[in-house]
């Protein structure tokens, strides 16, 4: 009498279905591939099977948002991304300057854990064709996979995540994600056509101009109001307060002679100094800081 062979219980989807339900399905068919390999005593098998669903479960975010994922290095990102996401929606967001570093410290804590499983992952894969992992090592990656496509399965079910970015990386990721690396990298040195660029492709996500913390206002006794600015450069949300910072040098030190030391009256002549064919740069204060930091693409 011959043994029936275990089979998933998920259906394989149809022949070219590339929607984000079939690579779910095709990740819930590996996860359960994986647990029958297992109990079979097949290591390697068992070891791409994990790679497989992880794979596939980042597949399945990625024609969500509509991002490439036909290479690791794409799907590194696509883990990356996710991670960057759910670490920023830990910090109640506001363009202060202290929120921006409490999101970098988030992430420096956060990204790390959570991408211990897509790491581990593509080690199982490796040992596909290596064969250098023992069956406890498998076991475990098979535990960290499951958990992390579980954590996967809920970021596919919310419509919206906090994601802000805040450095040149951020803004890199998201283009290769798109498919938009070559034409990004052409406008290199022009750095308009930049923002222009970014601003077009990803409206969703602000530029956000981050203020000093103890930047002064008006007339309340040095309290900042940070506001976060639109892509398209309109109007700050509703809700938000911003008060306007003199440029440096505009209505704040008077105008001076340089030959007689004596202050200008208003249409007064300001003498040059002497620059002896050679540019000169403003000296500036150990006490002096800009008056806000401005966290621009490119």
């Amino acid at each position: 009498m011959v043994k029936k062979m275990k089979v998933p219980e998920t259906p394989l989807p149809e022949p070219g279905d590339d929607s984000w339900e079939a690579f779910a399905q095709l990740s819930q068919r590996f996860q359960e591939h994986t647990a029958l390999e297992i109990e079979k005593g097949n290591r390697l098998q068992a070891s791409e099977k994990v790679w497989a669903s992880v794979g596939c479960a980042l597949a399945a975010v990625a024609k969500q948002r509509g991002w490439e994922h036909d290479s690791y290095t794409l799907k590194e990102d696509i883990a990356r991304q996710i991670a960057t996401e759910l670490s920023d929606a830990k910090i109640p967001f506001d363009s202060s300057r202290e929120t921006k570093e409490k999101m970098e410290q988030e992430r420096k804590t956060f990204l790390p854990d959570f991408l211990k499983a897509w790491d581990r992952a593509f080690k199982l894969h490796q040992n596909f064709r290596n064969n250098t992992l023992h069956s406890p090592v498998i076991e475990e990656g098979q535990a960290m996979a499951d958990e992390f496509l579980e954590e996967l399965a809920e970021f596919r079910e919310e419509d919206y995540h906090q994601f802000i970015p805040i450095n040149r990386e951020d803004q890199r990721r998201l283009v290769r994600l798109k498919g938009l690396g070559r034409d990004f990298e052409k406008l290199r040195n022009d750095q308009k056509a930049r923002n222009a660029f970014l601003d077009k492709h990803f409206p969703r996500y602000r530029k956000i101009e981050w203020r000093r913390d103890d930047q002064p206002g008006d007339d309340d006794g040095g309290e900042a109001h940070p506001v976060a600015r639109p892509p398209s450069g309109g109007p700050p949300p509703e809700g938000s307060q911003s008060k306007p910072i003199p440029k440096l040098g505009q209505g704040t030190t008077p105008k001076v002679n340089l030959k007689t030391g004596k202050q200008l009256g208003q249409g007064d002549a300001v003498a040059e100094p002497p620059s002896n064919g050679r540019r000169t740069r403003r000296s500036r204060s150990k006490d002096e800081q800009p008056t806000s930091v401005n966290i621009k693409f490119g």
